[in-house]
């Protein structure tokens, strides 16, 4: 997990910045946040803990998600309803292409298609 000189360096905005001073504590989360624009900062950051192309069963993400927090269901379930996990048969993956919608809009940002990663169950059964 990065640590907050980490994050620093990262290029995160002042309000970034303030969100992450406010909610985590040794790169733990003190709270998930209750507004939609301050979670959302945090759950992306939460994901670079997620490789790319790679699927996870539901307990490999439970595991990393109880790195941040104790509900992890909260935050798994957040993570797939922004678009930033995708879910197929109880297995985990980040899309190739996470669209770039920022809470700080107004108006919605186009459609972008999202292509899933190839999970196993996919796969036709012999």
């Amino acid at each position: 997990m990065p640590e907050m000189s980490a994050i620093d360096a990262d290029g995160s905005s002042d309000y970034e910045r303030k969100v992450f001073r406010a909610f985590m504590d040794g790169g733990r989360l003190k709270a998930i946040p209750a507004k939609r624009k301050k979670r959302e900062v945090l759950l992306r950051h939460i994901l670079r803990s997620f490789e790319k192309q790679r699927v996870y069963r539901e307990s490999e993400v439970n595991a990393v998600l109880a790195g941040f927090h104790e509900d992890v269901a909260t935050l798994r379930r957040e993570l797939v309803e922004m678009g930033l996990l995708i879910r197929h048969r109880g297995e985990y993956a980040r899309p190739r292409v996470v669209a770039q919608r920022s809470a700080l809009r107004l108006r919605p940002k186009k459609r972008t298609e999202v292509r899933r990663p190839r999970f196993a169950s996919d796969e036709p059964a012999n």
